[in-house]
């Protein structure tokens, strides 16, 4: 099962790939810190300030 996932998975990016689009890995905006504690940035929306 987890070779025909892998195997479609490689076969859809490659597809992509081909069609010239561009992968972004966008950072997700969360209300708590990370695990690690690093990475945080303070962002203001909606008139708040989050962290």
């Amino acid at each position: 099962m987890f070779k025909i996932q892998a195997a479609l998975a490689q076969g859809f990016a490659k597809l992509l790939k081909n069609m010239d689009i561009t992968q972004v890995y966008s950072p997700k905006i969360v209300a708590e810190g990370t695990e690690g504690g690093t990475g945080l940035f303070e962002l203001k929306y909606f008139e708040k300030k989050h962290i």
